[in-house]
């Protein structure tokens, strides 16, 4: 919704996402290998929170393959 206002949706022209390699566990900046995955995507959009959320939606996938609690998941148990 926030990108379709103004002054933000003419400002916006287009966002890459680069999908080729991607974490599932850990955060931007783990080094493991066995947490890498490569969904092999770029997406390209005028949307940069529904790029972030179809991303999400892959790494979601790949944690739930690998028995990893979900990351929306905020139960303290």
């Amino acid at each position: 919704t926030l990108a379709s206002v103004e002054p933000l949706r003419s400002k916006t022209v287009l966002h890459v996402m680069d999908g080729l390699k991607g974490i599932w566990h850990g955060g931007p900046f783990q080094r493991q290998p066995r947490f890498a995955f490569y969904p092999k995507q770029i997406l390209v959009g005028t949307d940069p929170v529904a790029i972030d959320r179809i991303m999400r939606d892959v790494i979601e996938a790949k944690r739930r393959a690998e028995g990893a609690v979900s990351t929306l998941d905020r139960n303290p148990e």
